[in-house]
């Protein structure tokens, strides 16, 4: 346990270190944060500050791990957590094709048009007409996406009462 809140310690000060601009990036960096994200319960407890503030580093380290792995649901949720206080529509909209491109997991494409579409409603991005003009060819995302529509239908509903 004590070896356990050593290294978390020393993963912090280490992206401390690189989101207040103290040392250049490096591909590890990714993979720490991953990590410390993954141990701990309260996920975004130490990174909350820096994607509120804007912090231009974690931003980076956000779209750095995207391009390597565009259907990453720890990244595309710290993406979208970024964008609640600093709208970076045309990232968010590039991140959520290539992943969407990327994967085919029925559940995870679900979830991931769920959240695309609420976080991109607040700037006016119509996200659902986006992904049928995307998915044009693909019967199996369209009946996916007419899901989707009545997931959000219902809550609309729902949300009435």
């Amino acid at each position: 346990m004590k070896h356990d809140l050593t290294l978390q310690n020393e993963t912090k000060e280490y992206l401390t270190a690189y989101f207040n601009g103290h040392i250049a990036y490096n591909s590890d960096m990714l993979e720490a944060m991953r990590h410390d994200i993954y141990r701990n319960i309260a996920k975004f407890d130490f990174y909350e500050q820096y994607l509120i503030a804007g912090n231009p580093r974690i931003l980076h380290l956000i779209l750095e791990g995207l391009a390597a792995r565009p259907d990453s649901p720890l990244l595309l949720e710290l993406l979208l957590f970024f964008h609640q206080f600093h709208p970076i529509l045309p990232q968010l909209i590039g991140c959520y094709t290539q992943a969407f491109l990327q994967n085919n997991d029925d559940e995870d494409l679900f979830e991931m048009a769920l959240d695309f579409i609420e976080a991109t409603a607040e700037n006016g991005y119509d996200a659902m007409a986006q992904l049928r003009v995307l998915f044009a060819n693909n019967t199996n995302k369209l009946q996916l996406l007419d899901e989707v529509e009545l997931q959000i239908q219902q809550s609309r509903e729902t949300a009435w009462f």
